[in-house]
């Protein structure tokens, strides 16, 4: 996957659709759910787990300014 800095506008844009869809398919999940690397509306990109249509399990998040995050999430905040 390239940086989130070398995906054009309209390359974002299908990225993020995709990934609201696959977000969607989380919806009536109780356990959590593994999904491929999801750009954000930020521009961030998410790879980890998924419940019930939020950020939850073990994953790791990173923001086009280079911050990353890897961890635990929980109804989709960083916990630790």
């Amino acid at each position: 996957m390239k940086p989130a800095t070398d995906v054009t506008t309209d390359e974002a844009k299908g990225l993020i659709d995709q990934g609201k869809t696959l977000i969607a398919s989380t919806m009536e999940c109780s356990t959590q759910k593994k999904l491929a690397a999801l750009m954000q509306e930020d521009g961030s990109l998410y790879f980890g787990e998924w419940k019930e249509g939020t950020k939850h399990g073990k994953g790791e998040q990173r923001w086009p300014d280079n911050r990353v995050y890897i961890g635990d999430w929980v109804n989709d905040k960083a916990e630790g």
